[in-house]
């Protein structure tokens, strides 16, 4: 019985099997649709978490965006990208201003630190209270030391003028004393003015014979002089030609070189003051000429030129705008070590030794 059931089922499918497949075949044929599409998930919102510290009201790049309890966070929806979150206290004292960049996807956090900026505050504002304070103090302090030193200073100025009044009196008085004896020591001096004015006269007369004496001494060493300078003598080793004399007594810087400029010798009227490296080229240690106002001494330089003091001036300038180099002829050593600074107003022993040819 139950095979037969078995037959009879497999009958039925057959049968229904084959009716299925001839109505397939009868359909016209459709064509592939291709894959199936279907709608693309739509992308996270990225989202700004933002917590303050204190009780606040906050902006989102301008707009208001409600309140937050102190500690509390919000969450706000936002684009990817940089924004702006400003937020200040209830009182609307203490401020603070963020930028923060945020993710293209999840959420970005931002903690606002209020607390930070009020106890600056706070404590700016207790400094400046304190200092004022403190200001005010030294203020009374100074004012109250500026009050003691005027009432001092008042003090001490009534008393220099009753010590100044004090002091004319005595003035007065030595004053008096002092016109008497003015008028004893005039009469004195009355009759002592005749002996003076007569030791006076015979003090100027031996001083006029004595500045005579002198002149007449000047003029006979100028005159010497000159006959000594009438001879000339050239170096071979520079080729420069020299006075064979000194100007023979003592000349200021100026004319000197004024001497040398209107010398007329040897047929030449070029001479001038020579230059130091010049001098030191006619220095020799180790000659001895003859040499100072009486001969009694030995300078070291070629030619046997002969000089009256053993210093001459040189056109060089020294190291002040008052000097002027010159070279002294006595002593051994180098050459270097004889060149000195003079004083342009000059000394009893600086002379003019001239010298021409070379650079002028």
């Amino acid at each position: 019985m139950i095979q037969k059931n078995r037959a009879a089922k497999a009958m039925v499918i057959a049968v229904l099997a084959l009716g299925a497949g001839m109505a397939y075949a009868q359909q016209p044929q459709q064509q592939d649709e291709g894959p199936i599409l279907r709608p693309k998930p739509k992308p996270a919102t990225p989202t700004l978490l933002v917590t303050c510290d204190l009780a606040c009201n906050w902006t989102l790049d301008g707009t208001a965006k409600g309140h937050i309890d102190a500690g509390a966070s919000v969450k706000a929806k936002v684009k990817a990208g940089q924004h702006t979150v400003a937020a200040e206290t209830e009182d609307a004292i203490d401020k603070a201003e963020n930028d923060i960049t945020v993710k293209a996807t999840g959420q970005t956090s931002l903690a606002i630190a209020l607390q930070t900026m009020r106890d600056a505050r706070l404590k700016a504002e207790q400094e400046a209270k304190d200092k004022a304070e403190a200001e005010a103090k030294a203020k009374a302090e100074q004012d109250a030391k500026d009050k003691a030193e005027a009432e001092a200073k008042a003090k001490a100025e009534q008393e220099a003028r009753d010590k100044a009044a004090q002091e004319a009196r005595i003035k007065a008085a030595q004053d008096q004393a002092e016109q008497e004896a003015r008028d004893k020591a005039f009469i004195e001096a009355r009759d002592k003015a005749s002996q003076e004015a007569q030791a006076k006269a015979e003090q100027d007369a031996h001083d006029k014979a004595v500045r005579d004496e002198w002149d007449k001494e000047q003029r006979e060493r100028a005159r010497v002089a000159q006959e000594n300078a009438n001879r000339v003598w050239s170096d071979p080793a520079t080729g420069l030609m020299w006075t064979g004399h000194d100007n023979g007594f003592a000349l200021r810087w100026k004319p000197a070189a004024e001497y040398c400029h209107s010398l007329q010798l040897g047929g030449f009227s070029d001479w001038r003051l020579p230059k130091i490296d010049e001098l030191k080229k006619i220095y020799n240690p180790n000659a001895g000429v003859v040499c100072g106002p009486n001969g009694g001494m030995s300078c070291q330089i070629k030619g046997g030129i002969r000089l009256t003091s053993g210093v001459v001036w040189s056109s060089s300038g020294g190291n002040e705008s008052q000097t002027m180099r010159g070279f002294i002829f006595r002593g051994q050593g180098e050459a270097k070590k004889h060149v000195m600074e003079l004083d342009k107003r000059g000394a009893s022993y600086d002379r003019a030794l001239c010298v021409r040819g070379g650079d002028q």
